[in-house]
């Protein structure tokens, strides 16, 4: 089966199109976060707090709960789909964004206590 010239030529520019618009997007906010710091180091303002180092600590634990919390979803997704014989499509989504939601709700709590010690 043979690909008419104009599809391969029209899925060419989608690709360009949509290539160019991710890395302008880049460019763009490079650019105007280096502008911004830029008028903030001509204003006098410390820029230290740009570079808080506390929201990095715990990035890792974030993550780490997140991911937990995905494959979490996809087992307790399988077992509905294998043991219940419910639709796999909407018992795996449903339980990955649940289980995903709950990790980063239980982080949320477990940062906001670490920086209140």
């Amino acid at each position: 089966m043979e690909i008419p010239i104009m599809g391969m030529v029209t899925g060419m520019v989608i690709n360009l199109i949509f290539w160019g618009a991710v890395a302008f997007s880049v460019y763009y906010i490079i650019k105007t976060r280096n502008r911004e710091r830029m008028a903030m180091i001509e204003k006098g303002v410390d820029i230290s707090q740009l570079y808080d180092k506390k929201e990095r600590a715990n990035l890792a634990m974030k993550w780490g709960m997140f991911f937990v919390g995905i494959s979490f979803g996809v087992l307790v997704g399988y077992l509905l789909t294998t043991q219940l014989g419910l639709n796999g499509v909407v018992s795996f989504t449903s339980m990955i964004l649940l289980f995903a939601g709950a990790s980063l709700i239980l982080f949320h709590r477990y940062n906001s206590k670490q920086v209140t010690e």
